[in-house]
Parts: structure tokens; C-alpha cells; sequence
């Protein structure tokens, strides 16, 4: 199983990378493979499957078509945001319900992959974010607690979610 692009295509990196053709590419191999299924006998669990996951990928397709029509850049920055977020749930989904292939030949495991961010500065962001939390978090470990008599350890640990959450709760979410 190989993780190289297939012929004609580059690895996908970021959301923003997504392209029609990718959603267009996904769809038609994951068409392939419910046709197979489709035609099972009527009224059976393979057959019935087969059509949740065709209506599953009618919409997501559907709707990352629509959005991806969009160009972020031209639209106010909360409508940009709603785009980018769209295309990020939607595109995750896809990739999800595709994923039980992705060892198939045809699979393009590259491109047709999820994305966690929608750019390089979006990533740079979050990581900056998580070395902040890291530094203010004191990170403790399973073997110390054991080591320690387990439940006394715990209970350290548990003294400091607050303080934790609260980190957590001051990290803005990327727009």
C-alpha cells in the first residue's frame, strides 16, 4: 500500500488544497464499490448498506461541490470562516466514509486523505498554540502515578485539570 500520489496528482497537505477534482475522484471510486453492493439481493443488510453509503456520499459530495465554488479570500471574514469550516467537515466526512478503501490499488491515499489544518499558517498557529498550553501545563505521566501509589498521584493530577481547562478554554479557535 503505497502512500505515494497516483499519476497526475501531488499529496494534499491542507484543507485549502481540496479541489473539485478531488471531490469528483472520491465520489466516483467510492461509486464503484457501492454499485457492487447495490445490487444485492432487495431488502438485504448488503444491499441496504450499500444504499445508506450512496445517500451518505450524494450529500457530501453535493455539498462540498457547492462549497468549494466559494473563494474564502473574497468573502467577509466570518462567511470565510463559515466556508472554510464547511469545507473542512465536509471533506473529513468524505474521507472518512472512504477510508475502509484506502488500501485498494485505486485509492489515491495522497490526496484522498484528511486534513487537520486549511493552510501552513493555520498549522503554524495551532502549534504555536499547543508548545503555550505544553508550557503552562505540567505534563504528568501514567508510570509516575503508578510508581507513587497510584491513587495519590491521581489525585494530583486531578487537582490540576481546572487550571487545564482553563488553558484550553483561553485558546481561541482558528478563523
Amino acid at each position: 500500500m503505497s502512500t505515494d500520489p497516483l499519476p497526475g496528482s501531488s499529496a494534499l497537505i491542507y484543507v485549502e488544497d481540496v479541489t473539485p477534482a478531488d471531490v469528483e475522484g472520491l465520489e466516483v471510486f467510492l461509486r464503484a464499490r457501492v454499485a457492487r453492493s447495490a445490487a444485492a439481493e432487495r431488502g438485504s443488510d448488503k444491499r441496504q448498506v450499500a444504499r445508506s453509503v450512496g445517500s451518505a456520499l450524494d450529500v457530501l459530495a453535493g455539498n462540498l461541490t457547492h462549497w468549494l465554488q466559494y473563494d474564502p479570500d473574497a468573502l467577509t471574514p466570518q462567511e470565510a470562516a463559515n466556508v472554510r469550516g464547511m469545507i473542512r467537515t465536509g471533506w473529513s466526512a468524505l474521507t472518512a466514509l472512504a477510508s475502509p478503501w484506502a488500501g485498494h490499488a485505486d485509492y489515491d491515499r495522497a490526496r484522498w486523505r484528511s486534513a487537520k489544518n486549511w493552510d501552513a499558517g493555520e498549522a503554524a498557529e495551532w502549534q504555536r498554540r499547543l508548545e503555550a498550553a505544553a508550557r503552562q501545563v505540567p505534563v504528568q505521566r501514567w508510570g509516575a502515578a503508578h510508581r507513587h501509589g497510584g491513587m495519590s498521584s491521581w489525585s494530583s493530577l486531578l487537582g490540576k485539570l481546572p487550571d487545564s481547562l482553563e488553558v484550553l478554554e483561553n485558546m481561541a479557535l482558528p478563523t
